[in-house]
């Protein structure tokens, strides 16, 4: 894989992007910034603080994903989805949400039936 650089291309394997990513982060800001070792200190305090909560977040989703698996709630879920596809009304709303989002991002064609 290789990792752009203000330089020009440098050819590295995918566990040393990010080490040189942080490395030439650091060299940079001491380049052009100058900062000092408090400043540092509080980078490198908010960023483990940031990395700690999606590290917990990224837990807690694969936790779920076990539960979801072991509980076999995709094979209930297809069960109802397949009883009510008999339904006409459905199937009209399924081809019309089809539609619509080709032309329109998530989010409207969600939220305009609420509303």
């Amino acid at each position: 894989m290789l990792a752009y650089t203000f330089f020009g291309l440098s050819a590295l394997s995918h566990q040393l992007e990010g080490p040189f990513a942080v490395v030439y982060a650091v060299f940079l800001g001491i380049v052009h910034r100058k900062p000092n070792f408090a400043e540092f200190y509080l980078s490198l305090l908010h960023t483990g603080t940031s990395v700690g909560a999606l590290m917990t977040v990224v837990s807690v989703s694969g936790l779920d994903a076990w539960l979801i698996a072991r509980e076999q709630i995709p094979m209930m879920l297809a069960q109802n989805v397949s009883e009510m596809v008999s339904s006409p009304t459905l199937i009209f709303v399924a081809i019309l949400l089809l539609v619509l989002g080709r032309f329109m991002g998530a989010t409207p064609v969600i939220l305009m039936p609420t509303i």
